[in-house]
């Protein structure tokens, strides 16, 4: 994904097929700046303006917007839990359920000192988050938004 591209690749033996993704009648001319799979199976990709995009095949599906920012991470939940987790340059560290409903928001802004883009999140056995910022910061944080140690305190 990137730029105006998406591209879905299938196994067929041992060959691996791709099929360009279908997104800018329904999305719009926005770049995808991530991709997981999440709830046993289901594609999402996170975009330049916030939109949150289910994937059916190759086709997009209408944007859930609940990031004002890039979604530069999406992670699995705890295991178990059958949610996952999107990160925004918003600073905002959102939980989602299997229904693509919001369970939680966690806004990183006054718990760091510099930029709280959400980079890069992580789930730890125990159900906490490792969060990496834009301004350089490794975070430990629970589930409600308590940061229990600071790893690396960024100077960005």
């Amino acid at each position: 994904c990137g730029v105006k591209h998406m591209k879905v690749f299938t196994m067929s033996g041992s060959n691996l097929n791709g099929k360009k993704g279908s997104y800018l009648k329904t999305v719009g001319n926005v770049a995808m700046c991530s991709v997981a799979y999440v709830n046993n199976g289901q594609l999402v990709t996170g975009a330049q303006d916030g939109g949150l995009i289910k994937w059916n095949g190759s086709s997009a599906a209408k944007p859930i917007k609940q990031h004002t920012d890039a979604i530069w991470s999406i992670e699995n939940g705890a295991q178990g839990s059958n949610t996952f987790i999107t990160g925004g340059n918003d600073g905002k560290i959102i939980v989602w359920n299997a229904q693509f409903s919001v369970t939680a928001k966690i806004d990183m802004k006054a718990k760091v000192k510099f930029s709280a883009g959400i980079r890069s999140i992580d789930v730890k056995n125990d159900g906490n988050l490792l969060v990496g910022t834009r301004g350089s910061d490794v975070l430990e944080v629970t589930a409600n938004g308590d940061v229990t140690r600071t790893i690396v305190q960024g100077h960005f």
